[in-house]
């Protein structure tokens, strides 16, 4: 800045901007010139990570503080404001956030067509038997219990099984709990 221009004040995107969140060790690119220019950039790990600026660790070796996010919008006012460089997440953690959102995205999808699913057969059963719609019939009830108490044994079923299966296997992963020098090599 020319010392004779007066300084505009801040606005006020550039005030309340929050950076990403990131966690220690993360892998970042660190763009010493503070611009989006891959010919100086550095690999670096994230070694703190605040609301407005960061602490990176170079893969040179370099310790680099009050680094800001590149669309931080204070890295445009100055080149002041980027003499710390600037830091971007890597193509592959990005990648990674994607394909993650991707399966979240799946896992709803079939976690709603699976209560539809269950309603479905809820209602059916009701509708057989000439009661009104509601309660899950008892064999239905048992099934989801027995399955939601499979998953807290951390038992993982790789195969649909029946009631009185899915029962032996709970019985016996509880056996195995409760009795854990009982357990014979088999």
């Amino acid at each position: 800045m020319n010392p004779t221009e007066t300084p505009q004040p801040f606005t006020q995107d550039q005030l309340n901007y929050r950076q990403p969140r990131c966690t220690v060790g993360t892998a970042v690119l660190w763009y010493r010139n503070g611009l989006r220019d891959r010919t100086v950039v550095e690999v670096g790990y994230m070694l703190q990570c605040g609301e407005r600026t960061s602490v990176i660790s170079t893969s040179g070796g370099r310790r680099v503080d009050a680094v800001r996010y590149i669309d931080d919008p204070k890295l445009m006012l100055s080149p002041e404001q980027r003499e710390n460089g600037a830091w971007d997440f890597t193509d592959d953690f990005r990648d990674r956030i994607e394909t993650k959102q991707v399966l979240k995205k799946w896992i709803d999808d079939v976690e709603r067509r699976l209560d539809k699913l269950e309603e479905g057969l809820t209602i059916g059963a009701s509708k057989a038997k000439g009661k009104k719609a509601g309660k899950a019939p008892a064999h239905l009830e048992r099934y989801r219990q027995l399955r939601a108490k499979a998953a807290q044994l951390g038992m993982k079923l790789q195969q649909k099984v029946s009631a009185d299966e899915l029962q032996r296997l709970v019985d016996a992963e509880e056996a195995k709990k409760q009795n854990p020098a009982d357990q014979t090599n088999e």
